[in-house]
């Protein structure tokens, strides 16, 4: 099987980290690492798809080789993992962020992420004006 034969179709990844199911077989893979990354192969001489899974742990293996030099469509993929997700590729060279502002250090696609803000926006239609006011904190 040739690598010059392949294209890589797509890249992900799965936060797992808090995945936490009695008595599967799944703990073993799922209880030490936070991601699962998926590649999506197409090989062209034997006409199907393979799915590669990697499972990342970013305390104990803090980068990924970056697949970039074979596959040129890598790069824009790598990025958009490497801001979602928070998975750091070894030897890569464009490290710019796509989606979200250079000042954000968070990664938005992690269980992680805080999914409320410091302020809530409001649009006050009675003085035609936008409120800013502090977050409070709510209990469901």
């Amino acid at each position: 099987m040739h690598l010059w034969n392949s294209t890589l179709l797509d890249q992900s990844a799965v936060d797992c980290s808090h995945f936490k199911q009695e008595n599967t077989k799944l703990n073993y893979f799922f209880k030490n690492n936070n991601l699962v990354l998926f590649y999506v192969y197409y090989f062209y001489f034997l006409k199907i798809k393979i799915n590669l899974s990697l499972f990342y742990n970013a305390y104990k293996k803090p980068h990924v080789m970056t697949i970039e030099k074979l596959y040129k469509n890598a790069n824009w993929i790598e990025r958009e993992t490497s801001e979602m997700y928070g998975v750091n590729f070894k030897h890569k060279k464009d490290v710019r962020k796509l989606l979200t502002d250079y000042t954000n250090f968070e990664n938005p696609l992690l269980k992680s992420y805080p999914t409320e803000g410091f302020f809530d926006v409001f649009y006050n239609f009675f003085d035609d004006q936008v409120i800013l006011t502090n977050n409070s904190v709510v209990e469901l």
